[in-house]
Parts: C-alpha cells; sequence; structure tokens
C-alpha cells in the first residue's frame, strides 16, 4: 500500500505533459486517489494508565485538565486532520 501511494503521489506532484510530465488526465486521476485513499481523521485513543491519547499519525499527546471536548480540540496538533476519538 505505501509503494501505492508513493507512485500516485509522485504522479499527482508532477507537472502536466511537456517537460516530461504525465498526461492532465492522469494526474487528475491519481489526486482524486490520493484524496480517497488517504484516512480524513487523525484518529485518537485514550490511555487510561499513563493518562495520555495515542494518535493515528503516531504522537502522543496529554491535557493538564480534561480531553478534547474540554480543550476543544478538533484538529490534530500534529498532522492537521480532524480528530477522531477512539474508544479503547
Amino acid at each position: 500500500m505505501k509503494a501505492l501511494l508513493t507512485q500516485l503521489q509522485y504522479i499527482a506532484d508532477s507537472p502536466p505533459t511537456g517537460g516530461g510530465g504525465f498526461h492532465s488526465e492522469a494526474v487528475k486521476t491519481a489526486r482524486a486517489a490520493l484524496r480517497a485513499l488517504r484516512p480524513r481523521f487523525c484518529r485518537w485513543t485514550y490511555d487510561d494508565l499513563y493518562d495520555y491519547f495515542s494518535t493515528s499519525c503516531k504522537h502522543e499527546f496529554s491535557f493538564n485538565e480534561g480531553g478534547l471536548q474540554e480543550n476543544n480540540v478538533r484538529f490534530c496538533h500534529h498532522c492537521g486532520k480532524r480528530v477522531k476519538e477512539v474508544k479503547a
């Protein structure tokens, strides 16, 4: 899957035809496929034992008081995607 995403990203980032790039329809299709394949949310899972959230973008985050709702967290501080709390 990672190789596919890398190839799609390469096509999506290349200039359209003329200068060695890909056909404009291939670039549009690659960009659409990337949007469909990439997750739209960053999943935050709370760890009761250590009192922090583990994110799907491979980071950890904790609050001094409260949780996501109490701190008005709507977007991930690391990847910028919308946050979705997942129950462990």
